[in-house]
């Protein structure tokens, strides 16, 4: 895990409302969103295109209400019904890299992200403002947590 300042940036995609009781729970709508992204969105790409899935408008942490956009920073609205722009914002994000296959990887390495936070001795707090997940290659994925100010 590294830590950086990213400046904002937006992504325009598919978006759903979600948390993480239902992903859990069998009544998820994260994996049918990146189904809808790959069927009508992808295909529109060009090949220089950067894919990211943005979780925003969080409701309160990781337990609350959460918006999820699969998306590219060359998609555009006009391109594909249903498609909105979130803005990735400004800040300082912890990040965390992992290659393998897909989608396993991404779930495992949420599972590390939730285990690096969930220790009493963290030195970090997530500030659930926005998050993303930027997608390298076919097997690689790099992981950006939003972290509060000190």
């Amino acid at each position: 895990m590294k830590i950086e300042q990213i400046k904002g940036f937006l992504v325009h995609g598919l978006t759903v409302e979600t948390k993480n009781h239902d992903e859990f729970n069998g009544q998820g709508k994260i994996a049918p969103l990146w189904q809808d992204f790959y069927t009508r969105a992808a295909p529109t790409l060009p090949e220089n295109s950067n894919v990211y899935g943005v979780y925003h408008s969080y409701e309160s942490d990781f337990n609350g209400q959460y918006s999820v956009t699969a998306g590219a920073d060359t998609l555009k609205d006009q391109q594909v019904t249903g498609c909105t722009p979130v803005e990735v914002k400004d800040g300082t994000y912890a990040i965390f890299e992992a290659e393998g296959a897909m989608p396993a990887i991404v779930v495992d390495l949420w599972g590390e992200i939730w285990n690096y936070f969930s220790q009493p001795d963290c030195p970090h707090q997530r500030s659930f403002t926005t998050d993303f997940e930027h997608y390298t290659s076919a097997q690689s994925v790099k992981i950006y947590i939003a972290l509060e100010s000190k």
